[in-house]
C-alpha cells in the first residue's frame, strides 16, 4: 500500500455547524498504480481528507501512512513527502504565485537544486502534458489566463515535480469539454505509466469514465469503498447521497428497460457505440442499412455539444 488511513478523526474546533467532526473513523489504503475516485456531496470531508495526506492537516486522531511511514511522526520530511505526493487544489489561485507561467511552473524543480537544463526540460514536459504550448503560454502572466488555463498551470506545476501520486480536488471545474477530454487524457497516459490518481470530483460523468474504485465520504463518515459498477449499481445509497447518476449511465438504464439485452452499465460514448455496433454486426439487416437498434445520445449536433465531455 502506497498510502493508509487509520481510523482518522478531524475537527476544526467548533466551526462547523454543532461541532459535528469534518472527519470520522476514516479508514482505506490506496494501493500503488490504483485509480480511485473520491466522492461525496459538499461538506462530506473530501478536501479536508485530502489534506492529510501530506501532512498539510493533522489528525486529532488516527494515523496517515506513506509506506508505512506516519506523515506525522517527529522527524519525517515533508518536503519530499510532497514531491511524492502532488496536490491539485480547488482553486488554482492558491497554486500560483510567479509572474510568468514559465516561472511558475519551474519554481518546484528550481526548489529541487536541479540543473537550469533539467529544470527547462521539466517545465516545457509539463507544459506539453497538460495540453500548453509552452511557447505560447510560457511569457504570459498566469493570473490574466482563463480559469481553465490557471487550472492547467497549477497542474503543471505539480507534474513538473515528477509525483508518484497525483490528488487532484474537482479538476474539471472551469474546464470547457475539450479541457475535460484534455485532462482525461493526460490522467490515463499519467495511470497507464505506473502512476497513482485520486480524483475528488462531483463530475460524476468523468469519475465514472475515469475511475475503476470509489471511496464515498457522507458527512465525514466512508460510506462506500469498493468497484465502481457496485457504486453506482446501488440507488438507494446515490439517492442518500444526493448524488445523481452520470448522465450516459442514466440515459443507458431508460433504454435498458426496452432492450433486457443490453449489458447493465456504460461510462462512455465509445463503449455505447461499441456495444451497439455488436448488437448491430448480428443483425445483418441494420448493419447493411448502417441504423443501430437505438439513437445515440450526441447524435443531433445540439446534444453532442452538451455530452462531448
Amino acid at each position: 500500500m502506497i498510502i493508509e488511513l487509520e481510523r482518522i478523526w478531524f475537527s476544526y474546533d467548533g466551526l462547523l455547524p454543532e461541532q459535528r467532526p469534518a472527519l470520522r473513523e476514516v479508514s482505506f489504503s490506496i494501493r500503488r498504480g490504483e485509480f480511485v475516485g473520491l466522492v461525496g456531496p459538499s461538506g462530506s470531508g473530501k478536501t479536508t481528507l485530502m489534506l492529510h495526506l501530506t501532512g498539510l492537516l493533522k489528525p486529532q486522531r488516527g494515523k496517515v501512512l506513506v509506506d508505512g511511514v506516519d506523515v506525522n511522526a517527529p522527524g519525517v520530511d515533508l518536503v519530499c513527502l510532497r514531491r511524492r505526493i502532488g496536490l491539485v487544489f480547488q482553486f488554482p489561485e492558491t497554486q500560483l504565485f510567479e509572474e510568468t507561467v514559465w516561472e511558475d511552473v519551474a519554481f518546484g524543480p528550481r526548489n529541487l537544486g536541479l540543473p537550469p537544463e533539467e529544470v527547462a526540460k521539466r517545465v516545457r514536459q509539463a507544459l506539453e502534458r497538460v495540453g500548453l504550448d509552452p511557447e505560447r503560454f510560457g511569457a504570459r502572466n498566469p493570473h490574466q489566463l482563463s480559469e481553465g488555463e490557471r487550472r492547467r498551470v497549477a497542474l503543471a506545476g505539480v507534474v513538473a515535480m515528477e509525483p508518484e501520486v497525483l490528488v487532484l480536488d474537482e479538476p474539471t471545474a472551469g474546464l470547457d469539454p475539450q479541457g475535460v477530454r484534455l485532462l482525461e487524457q493526460f490522467l490515463r497516459k499519467f495511470h497507464s505509466g505506473g502512476g497513482t490518481v485520486v480524483l475528488i470530483s462531483h463530475h460524476l460523468d468523468f469519475v465514472a469514465r475515469s475511475c475503476s474504485r470509489i471511496v464515498a465520504l457522507h458527512r465525514g463518515q466512508v460510506v462506500f469503498d469498493g468497484p465502481r459498477d457496485a457504486f453506482f449499481a446501488d440507488e438507494t445509497l446515490l439517492r442518500e447521497m444526493g448524488l445523481r447518476l452520470p448522465r450516459l449511465l442514466h440515459w443507458w438504464c431508460t433504454k435498458r428497460l426496452r432492450h433486457p439485452q443490453l449489458p447493465p452499465q456504460v461510462y462512455s460514448l465509445e463503449e455505447v457505440r461499441r456495444v451497439l455496433a455488436e448488437i448491430g454486426h448480428r443483425d445483418r439487416q441494420r448493419a447493411e442499412a448502417g441504423r443501430s437498434a437505438l439513437p445515440l445520445p450526441g447524435d443531433a449536433p445540439e446534444a453532442q455539444s452538451r455530452t462531448a465531455e
